[in-house]
């Protein structure tokens, strides 16, 4: 099947995009039962769990085990969740029932599905134009399906020039998975489906998320809607759904993660979900640990003060939840540290940035890493009212904040926040010990935005609704006699 380009290869990449549904379907049937009531959020987060195993486990059959990969071992791999619900429960494996949609997420789901559409069929008929995309992403793909290897001789090799070697892989793993398994063509478009998808499932859980922390379908749909048709998230190549950037499946991975653990109950099928979805973003990008941890700590704050508010005996059950949410989560994310470990170690640091060396030769007097973070102030400014970047989403969230400040006081907006501020938080730390922090924030700090662009559209989906459920100003109704 061929588009407007003449020989895309349509059908193929659709195919091998689709694969993370048949690992991720049986797996959602762990996640919280709101996401599972409604299909199209259950779809969303059935492929982002799907990535998310079928990316680590890819890359602990190449690096633990020593198996190729190829389709005799990645097809097990794809395969192992529809046996293992076989065999066990499937009261979670069937379609639900459709609940009839409110109007307002039909809408919604109309933005996205436009959005979404264009994106894939840009994605499948178009080589990739952006420079991170073209010199990492896509050559760690075509390299990985060469040679049969997460770590093939172009990594390897101390004298093959290669752009960041020691990069995370997870995002390259998922598409080699869907490409062996489809037998695709050896055409760099053919794996590009996988961001739009990402990008897709991000809005999906996005909705489901406002919908049910604030009660307010209004809200939801209008911040889904915009969330679409934000032009960076959706529509830049560096950074955004439409290039060949990891920060978009880092913001969906984080922002599913945050969703479950607001969502689901305490205990070990949360935990699981979170803590696979977490150990992905740990192999997505260097700053997926941590963000990781930081989105831990803030959980944990949380847990700390809902266990302060219990009394005695209540107090004693919840801290067993907690700890039963807490160990998978550890275990996960430990396992996906250790796997990354395994991944570098055999790749010398060249032509890549060399963290040690940046922190050993910078002058971190606090006077100077201070000067350093103030002088990207104002391009932080700037960039956030940039509306062909943004359009009005950072003055329309301050406005409804100032407006509506006691919607801020939840549960759901601190996570939210936090989420947020942990990538701007982490770029500044990184400007304030960097030679150039205005040069490195020129080419990093909308990307910071992108990763955590799931937590400033919930905290919009709140304030929304705090706004739509507020009376209008007005005279008093009339009371008939």
């Amino acid at each position: 099947m061929t588009a407007v380009g003449g020989d895309a290869p349509i059908l193929a990449g659709l195919l091998s995009a689709c694969v993370p549904f048949v690992a991720g379907w049986p797996l959602s049937g762990l996640s919280p039962r709101v996401f599972r009531s409604s299909l199209v959020s259950r779809l969303a987060m059935a492929w982002l769990l799907g990535a998310a195993w079928c990316g680590v486990l890819a890359l602990a059959a190449s690096r633990v085990a020593g198996l190729p990969m190829r389709r005799t071992t990645l097809l097990p791999i794809v395969v192992l969740p529809l046996v293992l619900w076989a065999f066990g429960r499937t009261r979670d494996l069937g379609f639900v029932r459709p609940r009839r949609p409110s109007h307002p997420g039909v809408v919604a789901g109309v933005v996205a599905a436009a959005t979404g559409g264009l994106l894939v069929l840009g994605a499948l008929s178009w080589p990739v134009f952006d420079w991170d995309g073209r010199m990492t992403w896509s050559p760690l793909a075509r390299l990985v399906r060469m040679e049969r290897t997460a770590t093939p001789s172009a990594l390897t090799d101390p004298w093959a020039w290669t752009s960041h070697p020691r990069y995370p892989p997870l995002v390259a793993l998922v598409q080699v998975t869907g490409l062996e398994i489809v037998s695709a063509p050896e055409d760099e478009r053919s794996g590009r489906a996988v961001h739009p998808l990402f990008f897709v499932s991000f809005l999906a859980i996005l909705f489901r998320a406002v919908r049910a922390l604030s009660r307010s379908p209004g809200a939801a749909a209008i911040a889904t809607s915009l969330a679409s048709s934000t032009p960076f998230l959706a529509f830049e190549t560096h950074g955004g759904a439409a290039g060949a950037f990891s920060d978009m499946p880092l913001a969906a991975l984080l922002g599913a993660a945050l969703a479950v653990v607001l969502l689901g109950r305490a205990g070990i099928r949360t935990g699981a979900v979170a803590g696979l979805l977490l150990a992905a973003a740990v192999l997505t990008k260097n700053e997926g640990l941590p963000l990781a941890l930081w989105l831990l700590l803030a959980a944990a704050a949380l847990a700390a003060a809902g266990l302060r508010a219990c009394p005695g005996p209540a107090r004693r059950a919840r801290f067993r939840r907690v700890v039963l949410t807490a160990v998978p989560i550890a275990l996960l994310v430990g396992s996906s540290v250790l796997l990354l470990e395994a991944f570098r170690d055999p790749i010398p640091n060249r032509y890549d940035e060399d963290y040690g060396a940046v922190l050993a030769n910078a002058r971190l007097e606090p006077l100077v890493m201070a000067k350093k973070a103030a002088s990207v102030l104002p391009l932080l400014l700037a960039e956030l009212t940039r509306v062909r970047y943004w359009g009005l989403l950072w003055p329309l969230l301050g406005f409804l904040a100032v407006l509506f400040p006691r919607a801020l006081s939840g549960r759901a907006a601190f996570s939210a926040a936090a989420l947020l501020a942990g990538p701007l938080g982490l770029g500044f730390v990184v400007y304030s010990i960097h030679w150039d922090p205005l040069g490195l924030a020129d080419t990093t700090l909308n990307r910071f935005l992108v990763q955590g662009s799931f937590g400033a559209f919930l905290l919009l989906g709140l304030l929304l609704a705090a706004g739509l459920r507020r009376p209008l100003p007005g005279p008093p109704p009339k009371t008939v006699p």
